[in-house]
């Protein structure tokens, strides 16, 4: 009498759709491979060239000397010349004018002008 039970209960869950998830769950999930990094992606051994572009006119717009505070990295690519391959990394030179910024409390912070990609 109770085998009989257990097999109409289990008839009856098997037609509505609530049998727990451990019954129907024999087979192993598949796991997803993470996404590569362009690190990855990239040869270790790729020659790489550095690119830096400065302002063209080191003076503000007052007509100020601007002191050179760093570099900015802007992005890098990768140039495929036949029968080369290099990487370029371009960065660009970050200027300062500490004269404005006394005059008027704010910090003015001027760019090179790096080509478009």
């Amino acid at each position: 009498m109770i085998l009989g039970i257990r097999t109409t209960i289990s008839v009856i869950l098997s037609q509505t759709g609530q049998q727990s998830e451990a019954v129907t769950d024999d087979e192993p999930q598949q796991l997803r491979k993470p996404k590569s990094t362009r690190q990855q992606l990239l040869a270790n051994d790729l020659p790489v060239r550095t690119t830096v572009v400065s302002k063209t006119d080191e003076h503000s717009e007052h007509g100020h000397e601007l002191k050179l505070v760093g570099t900015h990295f802007v992005r890098e690519v990768v140039h495929r010349i036949p029968g080369r391959l290099f990487v370029e990394k371009i960065y660009e030179k970050t200027y300062k004018c500490s004269t404005c910024e006394l005059e008027d409390g704010c910090s003015h912070i001027y760019r090179g002008n790096a080509p478009k990609a």
